[in-house]
């Protein structure tokens, strides 16, 4: 979710309301917005364009990455007419997706200097505007990444300024945002991102429910179903959920375990190669409904890929009927195939059991041999009861008392340079010394973190399948120097009792 540059470096390496459709122009996806991203990485470069030729059936909306705004406010880039031509002919609506990267990465000082200067913030929204309008684009997309937490007003306003003057040229405004599972207003990278307010003034918000783990860490799924989850169900607190897009991810992620360096993302295309000429083991983790895969490499060192597949694309694009969105988002164009595709199309044809905060919904599957309900009753807290059944046998199971737990809390080293990335690392174990992970029992933890100054930043999160939740905090150059103390508090349902641990790290 964070970090397109970092995953378009990767892939580089590797080779509205409701939308109007054309009534002569048959969608295989209606109903929902299914939006794709289209992205040009070097002169001559036709792959989005391929996608768009070969799978535009598929989605009815396309923003083109292809524009940047500079700290004057003015923009830069190109428009695919190319593309933006052949989309219409499909029915698909177009926007200009609009950053604030500067040489490859995105600029936390040309947000500033645009967002925070009503005069430079005047000038990008005309610029904006102007780009839209010459280039037949339907509206545009904001996607600045990197903010300072401080510039969270002033991002409103922009936004606000924005939205109004596009609305007024009938044209849309989609806001991309960082996923977060609650309101941490100081907190790096996500802080700036206010749901309530962006939910406000703009049309759309696409919400990058992806990245929950890459390169920049340890191994983990790239978007687990009960981290999507988490997101959209606090989301839905606070942008009406006809203006949310969820992100899916066409890609997954390979880590190199034996060196730790050398990570790279992979296609979705090209992951069954990947798996195929190395002889991996592919497994299926059921708590994150997602696939992964370890493997040798031919140079000997090993290798754990986590990556999507039809089930876990399936399984995440249900939420957007469970929680009543606009639709989805997908990055990138260029990294699918058709079998990408018909996952969604299956996914947003029915509806996941996974209940939304203000809504009861109860979810029967039956078989010959086994019968299944289960009932979300609040936010927080989902009862589960299962009973199995066959001709001659009937078994109950009930737990009548809380287990024991341990919370140990890890930072990667002692110290860290500003600027440099935090990873905070909690295991929760019962009282046999085995990983609880929180989908078995309603887990989460918090992480509470105090700074030299007294300012508390939470992070909350629920642990993996090995009983593991791994923070990961960004600092900045700006970072307060200084001893940080972190306590971790997990915080269960009746079947284990809470536990917490602190630590200490060093900012210099």
């Amino acid at each position: 979710m964070r970090r397109r540059s970092i995953l378009a470096a990767s892939l580089a390496l590797l080779m509205l309301g409701s939308l109007t459709v054309p009534a002569n122009k048959a969608k295989a996806v209606t109903g929902k917005i299914v939006l794709g991203y289209y992205n040009v990485y070097y002169s001559g470069d036709t792959q989005s364009y391929n996608s768009v030729s070969s799978y535009g059936s598929y989605f009815n909306s396309m923003s083109t990455m292809t524009f940047h705004a500079d700290a004057s406010g003015n923009i830069t880039g190109t428009a695919p007419s190319s593309a933006i031509t052949l989309a219409a002919s499909k029915g698909i609506q177009s926007f200009a997706a609009v950053t604030n990267q500067a040489n490859g990465a995105f600029s936390s000082s040309v947000a500033h200097a645009i967002v925070s200067d009503p005069a430079v913030r005047t000038n990008a929204v005309n610029r904006i505007l102007s780009t839209a309008k010459a280039n037949g684009y339907q509206g545009v997309n904001i996607d600045f990444e990197d903010m300072l937490a401080s510039d969270r007003p002033y991002f409103n306003q922009f936004i606000s300024e924005l939205s109004s003057v596009m609305r007024a040229n009938g044209l849309k405004t989609i806001v991309s945002v960082i996923a977060k599972t609650s309101d941490m207003p100081t907190s790096a990278w996500s802080g700036v991102y206010d749901y309530h307010t962006l939910g406000q003034y703009a049309d759309l918000i696409q919400i990058m429910t992806y990245d929950q783990n890459g390169p920049w860490g340890a191994p983990g799924p790239v978007a687990g179903l009960p981290w999507v989850d988490s997101v959209l169900k606090y989301a839905v607190t606070q942008i009406p959920s006809s203006k949310i897009m969820m992100g899916l991810p066409a890609y997954g992620y390979d880590w190199n375990t034996t060196t730790n360096t050398g990570h790279k993302a992979v296609a979705w295309k090209n992951v069954p190669a990947l798996l195929t000429n190395n002889a991996a083991s592919v497994k299926w983790d059921s708590v994150q409904q997602s696939p992964y895969a370890t493997y040798t490499a031919a140079d000997g060192t090993s290798h754990t890929i986590w990556y999507e597949n039809a089930d876990s694309i399936q399984a995440k694009t249900r939420l957007a009927g469970t929680y009543n969105l606009a639709g989805v988002s997908m990055w990138c164009l260029r990294l699918e195939d058709e079998s990408f595709w018909k996952a969604v199309q299956a996914g947003l044809g029915t509806t996941a059991s996974t209940t939304s905060p203000t809504t009861s919904t109860t979810t029967t599957s039956t078989s010959p041999t086994t019968s299944t309900t289960t009932t979300s009753t609040s936010p927080t807290t989902t009862s589960t009861t299962t009973t199995s059944t066959s001709p001659t046998t009937s078994t109950t199971t009930t737990t009548t008392s809380p287990m024991t737990s341990t919370t140990t809390l890890t930072p990667s080293k002692s110290a860290y340079a500003a600027g440099e990335t935090v990873y905070v690392t909690a295991k929760v174990t019962d009282s046999s010394g085995k990983g609880v992970y929180g989908a078995s029992v309603t887990l989460s933890v918090t992480l509470s973190v105090t700074s030299p100054t007294g300012a508390v930043t939470k992070y909350t999160g629920t642990t993996d399948s090995t009983g593991v939740k791994k923070f990961v905090i960004y600092t900045s150059k700006k970072t307060v120097k200084g001893t940080y103390k972190a306590q971790a508090v997990t915080a269960a349902s009746t079947k284990i009792a809470t536990s917490s641990a602190a630590a200490s790290y060093i900012i210099k």
